[in-house]
């Protein structure tokens, strides 16, 4: 999966929704979601895929503020090899009901 997560890179998959200016492709959410579709159909990759761009790379794009340009070039281009880890009771596998925050 790692070298399909690569070539994804490579051809800009996985950066599908992070803004042009930080080294993604920059689409909308439409465009986006277009993509997303046409993905579902490779089972594991669209599965890998979804939780690179909407887990890992997602609040990065929202929130995060001093690393961003770094975090989201390595994301785009499919260096970053993302990981959830949830830690709260609370908020389970719904990473954006967390309640910890870095600052």
């Amino acid at each position: 999966m790692a070298e399909l997560v690569k070539k994804g890179g490579e051809v800009g998959l996985m950066g599908s929704g992070v803004p042009e200016e930080y080294g993604g492709a920059g689409l909308d959410k439409i465009s986006t979601t277009v993509l997303t579709e046409k993905l579902s159909i490779y089972g594991g990759f669209a599965v890998t895929h979804g939780a690179h761009a909407g887990i890992g790379t997602l609040p990065i794009v929202t929130s995060a503020r001093k690393r961003r340009r770094k975090i989201l070039a390595e994301a785009g281009d499919g260096r970053m090899d993302w990981r959830l880890l949830p830690s709260e009771p609370q908020a389970g596998s719904d990473a954006q009901n967390s309640l910890t925050r870095a600052e």
